[in-house]
């Protein structure tokens, strides 16, 4: 069972769609605020406006505003360094100190770029605004566009590079694949006359007469064409075809290796043909990303449901950490999740569950009087529940909050301090 159906099953819900992810990585700089303390040892932190439970080695106060930087440790799991705190709504300062932190130039460029990369919660690092510095330079693309790219690529937990960024820009935002199919296949046509009317017999005539007959074959198996269907549902047809297209077709990944074998003798073909080629490679390389698994070992990532609770307004937010297993991004047999619930009458509720090898482990703390019996009133019921799922239920824990305690690799307060300030 992969992640996501277990998840679905626990709200009974298929209406996943607005789910919002967060993908920490070392080397990020992120936003946080301390929401709440929960004991000496525990803290509730928004996180890019991500709510998480973290484990705090130095003192912190409600209403605390600041910068944190990602570090990792060996086990994956991530921890954040402080940079810097600030009191008001005012990010000047706290941008200033951030250029400072990533070694870039304070100037208005970089200011308000970092801004609005804060404003739209999107994690930092020195390489990444950078490369949307650079991008937005030499593309003159707007900004909004791009960011909505980054945007894409973070919440897939992918690199954020200037071919990436390019990508989803096209495939997002371009023209759709039909009218550059069509226009390539009207140059190449041309192209093709033009040399054979010059007895050009070539190997490059011969590439181009291949491309040619692929995109025919390709426009000809969807059964589609300008007559017979409107620009908009063409696109999402296209879209729906290419993206869960596999490698393993073998189909997409040899015609785009043409499209690129064309470009690898650019300076032998029009201006034209180069350019609409760039455009369909990027977009077929977007549709790529979107079926992509990303090469990190471990997974920490925070999950935000909207309001799927009937008798809370408040989302619910998860924490998922897990080694990954063959290419699968979650091994749910080795796995910890932590789900934040807030209530109006139950207030806070914690639960974790630790999963190995089909055991499962249910921690729920808790301050409400109540919280004991509540729980045995749904025990049985949930222990069947995950019987049906295929785990074994080794046994359920209620706690306080105050009762809140790390795992057996966090360090004791009396650990001499290395320079983490939160753990998660």
């Amino acid at each position: 069972m992969e992640i996501g159906s277990l998840v679905q099953k626990f709200f009974r819900t298929d209406e996943i769609q607005n789910v919002k992810s967060l993908h920490l990585r070392t080397g990020q700089i992120v936003q946080g605020k301390i929401l709440k303390l929960m004991n000496e040892q525990f803290v509730m932190i928004s996180i890019n406006g991500m709510k998480v439970i973290a484990k705090s080695e130095i003192p912190l106060r409600e209403g605390q505003k600041s910068f944190f930087l990602v570090i990792s440790e060996e086990n994956g799991l991530p921890k954040l360094k402080l940079l810097n705190t600030y009191e008001t709504n005012n990010h000047s300062l706290p941008i200033t100190d951030l250029l400072k932190t990533l070694q870039l130039k304070d100037n208005v460029q970089n200011r308000n770029l970092l801004a609005t990369l804060i404003e739209k919660r999107i994690p930092l690092s020195k390489d990444n605004v950078l490369t949307i510095e650079q991008y937005l330079l030499q593309t003159k693309s707007d900004i909004t566009t791009v960011l909505h790219g980054v945007e894409i690529l973070n919440d897939l937990n992918l690199p954020i590079t200037f071919a990436n960024i390019r990508a989803t820009e096209e495939f997002f935002h371009g023209e759709d694949l039909l009218s550059k199919f069509t226009l390539l296949s009207q140059q190449l046509n041309e192209e093709i006359v033009l040399r054979e009317q010059s007895n050009d017999n070539s190997e490059e005539v011969k590439l181009l007469k291949q491309v040619e007959k692929e995109i025919r074959d390709l426009l000809t198996s969807l059964f589609i064409s300008k007559d017979n269907i409107e620009g908009k549902e063409l696109q999402s047809s296209i879209k729906k075809y290419l993206r869960y297209l596999r490698p393993e077709a073998n189909m997409e990944t040899s015609f785009k290796q043409k499209l690129e074998l064309l470009l690898g003798i650019r300076e032998k073909l029009p201006d034209r043909i180069i350019a609409t080629l760039e455009t369909i490679v990027y977009s077929l390389h977007g549709q790529q990303l979107m079926i992509e698994q990303d090469s990190n070992l471990f997974t920490q990532t925070i999950l935000q449901f909207p309001h799927f609770i009937p008798f809370s307004e408040q989302p619910v937010y998860v924490q998922i950490h897990s080694k990954k297993k063959g290419n699968r991004s979650i091994d749910l047999e080795d796995v910890r999740l932590v789900f934040l619930f807030q209530f109006p009458n139950l207030g806070d509720l914690i639960v974790q569950l630790d999963l190995f090898q089909k055991q499962m482990i249910v921690r729920l703390y808790n301050d409400h009087p109540s919280i004991s019996e509540i729980v045995k009133t749904i025990a049985g019921k949930f222990e069947e529940f995950m019987k049906n799922q295929g785990y074994q239920i080794s046994g359920i824990q209620v706690r306080t909050i105050k009762e809140l305690k790390g795992r057996q690799q966090f360090p004791s307060s009396t650990t001499p301090y290395q320079g983490v300030d939160i753990r998660i």
